[in-house]
């Protein structure tokens, strides 16, 4: 994990991770993917990406492309939700 903290490498888990845990206070940076297949006759038409976080910012994308932004200062939590097109409708 030290060298996917120093930018050469990459891990994996099934579960979310605690920012300051993991890098050990030594990166303020922090990435979370996560995958859904959809397909033509998946049923999700309506779809709302939500985020529930402590962070300071957070960059949202969607297929690549950037769905928007939102933060809050003094450690403040927030929810960022945007509504996520299902590219089969």
């Amino acid at each position: 994990m030290k060298d996917t903290l120093q930018g050469n490498g990459k891990f994996a888990a099934n579960l979310l991770l605690e920012q300051k845990r993991v890098t050990v206070d030594f990166s303020d940076y922090f990435w979370y993917m996560t995958k859904v297949d959809t397909s033509r006759t998946s049923s999700l038409q309506n779809v709302t990406l939500q985020v529930n976080t402590k962070g300071h910012v957070l960059h949202a994308f969607v297929n690549k492309r950037y769905i928007g932004s939102q933060w809050k200062s003094n450690g403040q939590s927030f929810v960022f939700e945007k509504p996520i097109r299902n590219p089969f409708y």
